[in-house]
């Protein structure tokens, strides 16, 4: 079996769409009941992403193991420096970012980056 290699040295936070677009509607369901006062106070740039990090390498073993563990297909991964992959483009070694303005201004609960890879995961089809 032929390993797959993955970057180690880029950190990161992975999202999906649900939690993309449902805090997008909660944010905007939140916004719509504000004053015109609140609502002029609350314009800005904000983050959102799921809570914690991880690298690329640790996404794609905890997304492999999850599939291992639901289907018993093997795969080998194989961890490797960004500079393995040659390439024009200078990615950030640590791209996380803080969503403590959003979850202050909106009150809304951001769940860990673990629990949208378990849903992923828990909608394959065997």
């Amino acid at each position: 079996m032929k390993a797959i290699s993955v970057i180690d040295d880029q950190f990161g936070i992975p999202n999906h769409v649900d939690f993309i677009s449902s805090s997008t509607l909660a944010c905007m369901n939140k916004y719509y009941k504000y004053s015109t006062i609140e609502k002029n106070r609350s314009h800005g740039i904000y983050n959102l992403s799921c809570d914690g990090q991880t690298t690329w390498f640790d996404f794609a073993k905890y997304i492999l193991d999850g599939v291992y563990d639901k289907f018993k297909i093997p795969c080998d991964l194989k961890a490797v420096k960004s500079n393995h992959f040659k390439s024009n483009v200078n990615r950030p070694k640590y791209s996380v970012l803080s969503n403590q303005k959003i979850i202050k201004q909106f009150d809304i609960k951001i769940p860990s980056w673990q629990y949208y890879a378990d849903k992923y995961i828990e909608s394959l089809d065997e």
